[in-house]
């Protein structure tokens, strides 16, 4: 009986630890995928990081040279607005120079 007991317990203990040598096993292929996955990721949001540099640098290129050409625009519409005033200064002038011959 004893021996029966023994011999139970020792197989238990074999099987024991022949699970657990196939479940250490499987973890380190399980962390090794994971590595390989955060490896994958990492590189994939140092790539993303790239393009969103990238693209904030087009968008800050862009702002500037829409800032230049409103600025452009702006002089333009103020030196006709100038223009136009002078215009109209001009005749007015002229009606006051010949209303007030005196001068």
């Amino acid at each position: 009986m004893q021996k029966k007991a023994v011999s139970a317990v020792q197989l238990i203990l074999f099987v024991s630890c022949g699970i657990v040598v196939y479940l250490l096993i499987r973890n380190l292929m399980l962390k090794k995928s994971l590595e390989g996955i955060s490896t994958a990721a990492a590189a994939a949001k140092d790539k993303d990081s790239r393009q969103n540099i990238k693209v904030e640098q087009d968008i800050r290129r862009d702002m500037e040279e829409k800032y230049k050409a409103d600025m452009i625009s702006y002089q333009v519409v103020k030196k006709r607005l100038e223009q136009e005033k002078n215009r109209q200064r001009e005749p007015e002038q002229k009606k006051e120079a010949s209303d007030d011959p005196g001068k």
